[in-house]
């Protein structure tokens, strides 16, 4: 190597000064070099690239290399596959199976999509043929949206098998609401379905009522082999409004009609006693009664002359008992 006085080599870099052409091997980053050119290819290369091709990257800490396989491999991430066509070339596909997408937006999306959908779909599905445009199962149903006729369909089935069952044809199809003869009444008008009770209504079952019973009506009728009441008193004539005679009829064949009896009742006279009465029907208005019942009031003195019973007074009170417990003494109002 002839070195000249402006190409000299020292002991530093700075100093160093070389010009003219060299071949050989070089080592550095080549961070010192001026007026080094080179060449690169002029011309893209937009198809035919092989998983093998080399693409070169500095990383910082030396030259290195990736393959476009590789790379295509990277950009795939989770969801995406890469293959190779008929020309040896790799390309990007979607995997079978996508997980762990937050949302997917594009214009348009041409091709098939099958499998299972989870999650919402917005915008229109658009395609050909019918029952096989949009199809996604359930474990208890099928359901399937035509593109072409925008017709739906149901197909109820057991849990695990959503092909089964019976097909509703919302666009074809009758869709029935039904009540029950005397328990549910409905009618449909244009969109509107009303389900309500008819005017008698009749529980072909057991009733339970969990909070109060109001009962609006001129007639009540109990047919039970037996009746509990779990309540101590009863109250009877509370909405009459008026004084008037007022208990309870047992009814017998020995009265004159179906619905009479046996009436034991609260005789409405101006001074009042309780009266059995034969013969009277549940839907009258007024007794007369056949006889009082007697009552007994007991003290430890003999009973004034001057004071009435409390039942029936001095009008109806005669037949009740006095007792004076001091003596033992009977006293019979007459």
């Amino acid at each position: 190597m002839t070195v000249g006085s402006n190409q000299a080599i020292a002991t530093t870099p700075s100093t160093t000064r070389l010009s003219g052409s060299f071949s050989g091997s070089f080592t550095g980053d080549g961070s010192g070099l001026t007026g080094v050119t080179a060449n690169f290819p002029g011309t893209a290369v937009t198809d035919g690239l092989v998983s093998t091709d080399k693409v070169y990257v500095n990383d910082g800490t030396g030259n290195k290399y990736i393959t476009y396989g590789n790379l295509v491999g990277d950009l795939a991430g989770t969801n995406l596959a890469t293959e190779t066509d008929a020309n040896g070339v790799d390309s990007l596909t979607l995997n079978a199976n996508l997980t762990n997408l937050t949302s997917v937006t594009a214009a348009t999306f041409a091709g098939n999509l099958t499998g299972n959908v989870t999650g919402n779909v917005t915008g229109n599905v658009t395609g050909v043929g019918t029952g096989v445009n949009f199809t996604g199962t359930a474990s208890w149903a099928e359901y399937v949206v035509n593109g072409s006729g925008g017709d739906l369909k149901i197909s109820g089935s057991t849990a695990g098998t959503p092909l089964g069952g019976t097909t509703i044809n919302l666009n074809n199809d009758t869709l029935a609401i039904n009540g029950t003869n005397n328990q549910i009444n409905t009618t449909v008008t244009t969109d509107t379905i009303t389900i309500g009770f008819p005017t008698n209504v009749t529980m072909p079952g057991n009733l339970t009522v969990t909070s109060n019973l109001t009962v609006n009506g001129t007639t009540t009728s109990v047919n039970t082999t037996n009746l509990a009441v779990a309540d101590k008193f009863i109250l009877l004539n509370s909405g009459s409004g008026a004084v008037s005679d007022s208990g309870f009829i047992v009814e017998s064949s020995r009265a004159n009609a179906t619905g009479s009896g046996y009436a034991f009742y609260l005789d409405s006279a101006s001074e009042p006693r309780f009266a059995i009465s034969s013969s009277v029907s549940y839907f009258n208005q007024g007794v007369t009664a056949d006889e009082y019942m007697v009552s007994a009031k007991q003290a430890a003195t003999a009973p004034s002359q001057t004071v009435a019973p409390t039942f029936g007074g001095s009008t109806n009170g005669y037949g009740n008992i006095y007792i004076d417990s001091s003596t033992g003494d009977i006293y019979i109002y007459s």
